[in-house]
């Protein structure tokens, strides 16, 4: 009898405990979500007047990619970007649709989807009038980020270090 008594003592604390846990962990959760967006060091410079054999030499680019090859666009930027800290996965681009309603997909091929800190990609982007066409969705720490590679880089700041990506549950749980 005295054995079932401390079996029942014993499993009365334990519940305590994790009743605290998880008490806790929610608490938690529901702090980290009040903001649902933090910011992440990544860098977006534009590169147009530095020579293309000086971007190679300065910066470690894996790769280059041309979202108009075909000229069809009269402005342009050229564009690197790179993670500072963590690991930047889940690259996708996506182009303005036809009747600049939505991004679409882009069918542009390359072959990383991913990049680790300091490496780059050499991007060649058209831009519009106050528009962007070109844009860029990854993660980063398991948040969600995206960012318009827009004509004036945002109110003219012709290069970004830091971007704002919206927190996820998973981002959380890895936190």
């Amino acid at each position: 009898m005295e054995s079932f008594q401390n079996n029942h003592y014993i499993l009365y604390w334990l519940f305590q405990i994790l009743t605290f846990v998880g008490v806790f962990t929610i608490l938690q959760c529901f702090i980290y979500f009040m903001q649902p967006y933090e910011y992440e060091s990544i860098t977006i410079k534009n590169v147009d007047k530095i020579d293309k054999s000086d971007i190679y030499n300065d910066y470690d680019v894996i790769e280059e990619i041309d979202f108009d090859k075909g000229n069809k666009f009269p402005y342009h930027k050229t564009i690197i970007i790179s993670p500072q800290d963590s690991l930047m996965s889940g690259i996708q681009f996506a182009e303005l649709s036809n009747d600049m309603s939505h991004f679409k997909k882009s069918n542009i091929q390359f072959r990383t989807s991913e990049l680790e800190p300091q490496q780059y990609l050499l991007l060649r982007v058209p831009t519009m009038d106050m528009a962007g066409r070109i844009k860029i969705n990854f993660k980063i720490n398991y948040k969600k980020g995206s960012y318009v590679f827009s004509p004036n880089m945002r109110n003219g700041h012709e290069d970004k270090v830091v971007l704002k990506v919206n927190k996820t549950l998973t981002s959380f749980i890895n936190k």
